[in-house]
């Protein structure tokens, strides 16, 4: 199959276009044609990652870039690259863009009357480019270079409490991964000769590139973390079931290379996670960063169920128990000095983070809990009032917009 992305008629009509694979010849030739054109008038840098060994046809051509020259819309690239259609990620707008670009030079089962002279038939190809964050386009180009290497390399280091993702190379900390997997990952490494260092690989032997498919598996099977555990029970979850499905080299490494490499079932019985953890941290000096992310952790859940606690004092539930929670945090939460109490004569919410504050700054949870109870009602009366003069303000404020308007 070629790019899939026209093979369908678009949302606003355009026609469904094929674009076959490509052979080798028509993949370079339009590779460096892109690159050309998108470096000198669109973008600062470009690259193209390097593909998988063993291909003998293309299904598109992926470009990275970073830093634009100008402002410019899809629209202006799509004219620039003659794009028969272009599609981007909705949710993704400036980030990811396919392009159907005219191949005058592919062969037959295009389309006629199109392209360079009367009578010349157009192929249309796949274009995918794909805008990197500042400073993270060598990044990018690393770890999506021969193909499925990475995903074969990461699900390994992902047992060691490593992940290589496009941002970088990250060591998931374990108290918070089990609740919150973005929170846990602190980034490591950009660099790609650190990353490979890292895994126990050769950065030298990296950058030689290999002849085939498995020089590239044998290559990955020498990472000081290779354990064939890394890929048992792949049926479980429908991500790795669709991996093995639809990435042929990633099912080539585990249905036919692992089952060759039974007399190393793990390089490094010795090794641990905690080891890992302990050696990178010292490695990329990254002790302070984790324990402060550690404890900024552990103070996020102590004042969860700091909260739980208060809510159960309060013999109220659904959205009722929601507005005096949401009063209360007002009143106790840290550096919130602004509150304004329309109903506090005797200063009781006014002084109420003052009477249950040790020393040291924090709540004390037990005179936090004792007042809550004795005084959850005044905080809901005051908060409903705080609702209802919120919405009259706003209402206020959309009829004076419009008498403005009105009267313009």
């Amino acid at each position: 199959m070629g790019g899939l992305t026209f093979r369908t008629p678009g949302k606003d009509g355009e026609p469904a276009l094929d674009t076959p694979r490509m052979p080798p010849a028509a993949y370079v030739r339009l590779r460096e044609k892109y690159l050309e054109l998108l470096c000198g008038k669109f973008y600062q840098r470009v690259a193209c990652p390097t593909e998988s060994p063993e291909k003998d046809s293309y299904g598109d051509i992926d470009i990275v870039v970073e830093g634009p020259r100008f402002s410019f819309t899809v629209q202006d690239l799509s004219c620039a690259l003659g794009a028969r259609r272009y599609h981007y990620d909705a949710a993704n707008p400036t980030v990811n863009f396919n392009f159907a670009v005219p191949d005058t030079e592919g062969g037959g089962g295009g389309e006629e009357g199109e392209g360079e002279g009367e009578g010349a038939v157009v192929v249309y190809r796949q274009l995918d480019v794909h805008v990197c964050k500042p400073g993270t386009l060598d990044w990018e180009v690393f770890t999506k270079s021969y193909g499925d290497m990475w995903s074969i390399i990461g699900s390994m280091g992902r047992f060691y409490g490593l992940t290589v993702n496009d941002t970088g190379c990250h060591v998931r900390i374990g108290e918070i991964e089990t609740d919150n997997r973005k929170r846990a990952l602190l980034l490591l490494t950009r660099d790609p000769t650190q990353t490979l260092l890292l895994f126990g690989l050769d950065p030298c032997r990296h950058a030689q590139g290999f002849g085939s498919v498995d020089e590239m598996f044998d290559y990955c099977a020498s990472t000081r973390f290779f354990r064939h555990a890394a890929f048992e029970d792949l049926g479980e979850k429908h991500k790795d079931r669709r991996r093995v499905a639809q990435r042929p080299v990633f099912r080539r490494w585990v249905l036919e290379y692992l089952p060759t490499r039974a007399d190393v079932l793990v390089r490094s019985p010795e090794l641990s996670r905690e080891a890992v953890l302990e050696e990178v941290l010292r490695t990329f000096s990254k002790q302070a960063e984790y324990d402060a992310l550690v404890s900024e952790w552990r103070a996020s859940v102590a004042e969860a169920e700091l909260w739980k606690k208060v809510a159960a004092v309060v013999p109220l539930n659904g959205e009722k128990l929601n507005l005096v929670v949401r009063g209360l945090k007002k009143i106790f939460a840290a550096g919130d000095a602004a509150v304004v109490f329309e109903s506090d004569a005797d200063g009781v919410l006014a002084e109420a983070r003052e009477r249950v504050t040790r020393p040291d700054g924090a709540l004390d949870e037990v005179r936090l809990l004792e007042w809550v109870a004795m005084n959850w009602e005044r905080v809901k009366v005051e908060e409903r009032s705080r609702v209802k003069r919120e919405k009259r303000e706003r209402q206020a404020g959309r009829e004076g917009v419009a008498t403005t308007e009105s009267g313009g």
